[in-house]
């Protein structure tokens, strides 16, 4: 994790070319829209749009997060999956890779 706590906007473009097996592509430089697209597995399949499928997200156990709603600081964990054995668990949703995500967990004591 320390790897990837860098000063960037968006979480996907400080994965881009730091963890292995993952490719970013940032499409543009323009303020607000400087997100990346991320393939595990390469460009394996396509959406209605043109565009390949992105990798399934999973924060702390909950499918199809935002990769970029986070910042890198809340993060505990980062796990990818690529071959077909770890992500026959998500199924068809699983199959350009899985990303999981394992954020900080805060405690409340009480004091009393």
């Amino acid at each position: 994790m320390e790897d990837i706590k860098t000063p960037v906007a968006n979480l996907s473009a400080a994965l881009a070319g730091r963890i292995a097996g993952l490719v970013g592509v940032q499409r543009s430089g323009m303020p607000g829209s400087n997100s990346a697209d991320v393939w595990i597995r390469g460009i394996s399949t396509f959406n209605g749009s043109g565009n390949s499928a992105s990798p399934l997200i999973v924060v702390d156990g909950v499918q199809g997060r935002d990769l970029n709603a986070f910042d890198p600081e809340d993060i505990s964990s980062f796990t990818i999956l690529k071959d077909a054995a770890a992500t026959a668990v998500y199924g068809v949703a699983g199959a350009n890779g899985v990303i999981l995500i394992n954020t900080k967990r805060v405690y409340l004591v009480d004091l009393t």
